[in-house]
């Protein structure tokens, strides 16, 4: 649905289902790369936030 709307921005939550927004951030960050990410979660876990600013948001 992503790639269909194509938004400016898309908000998403760290702890999804099925591999979470750093699943999303790689499957469709790599199909449109002037779109952006805007990653929000309640966990306060150092690898979570390692792994989203690796994946480029």
């Amino acid at each position: 649905m992503i790639i269909e709307r194509s938004p400016d921005v898309v908000l998403l939550d760290v702890h999804m289902p099925d591999g979470g927004g750093l699943a999303v951030i790689e499957g469709v960050g790599t199909l449109d790369t002037s779109m952006k990410f805007l990653e929000l979660s309640v966990a306060d876990a150092a690898e979570d936030v390692i792994a989203i600013v690796r994946a480029g948001t």
